[in-house]
Formats: C-alpha cells, sequence, structure tokens
C-alpha cells in the first residue's frame, strides 16, 4: 500500500502523460516510492538520483534506479 501523497502524485503523473506514454524518467527519486507506484501502473521507469543511499533503498523497492544528476543523465527515448 502507497502512502497518500504517493497515490496522489501517482494519479497526478498518469492523467499528465500522453495515453501511449510507457517510458518515465524520475529526476530526484528519493527512495523510489513514486517511481515504484508508477512501474506498478505498468510504466517503464528510470529513476535517477545523486544520493548513493536513495538510489540503493530506491533499487530494493524492485525500482531501475541510478545514480545520476539532471541535467547531465544521458538517457533519452522518455514520454
Amino acid at each position: 500500500m502507497i502512502d497518500c501523497a504517493t497515490a496522489y502524485t501517482r494519479d497526478f503523473v498518469l492523467s499528465s502523460l500522453p495515453p501511449a506514454a510507457v517510458r518515465v524518467l524520475e529526476v530526484g527519486c528519493g527512495e523510489g516510492s513514486l517511481a515504484a507506484a508508477l512501474t506498478d501502473a505498468g510504466l517503464e521507469v528510470t529513476a535517477i538520483d545523486s544520493d548513493p543511499e536513495a538510489v540503493a533503498n530506491a533499487r530494493s523497492r524492485g525500482v531501475a534506479a541510478e545514480i545520476a544528476e539532471w541535467p547531465d543523465f544521458g538517457g533519452h527515448g522518455y514520454d
């Protein structure tokens, strides 16, 4: 179960994406709550954060998280 704030943010993000959206980049993922919720909703989420501990926590939730900083992150092809 996710907390109320994460559920609200998940719903906002889902309502803001184009209908055919598949790949999402979350910048500043923290412990990965939102990225995990978006993954559970069927999206391919790449999550980035500059804090190695936060990335480790996000990965423990099954999130594809990377240590990186925005805008230096080299990923591409997100909806």
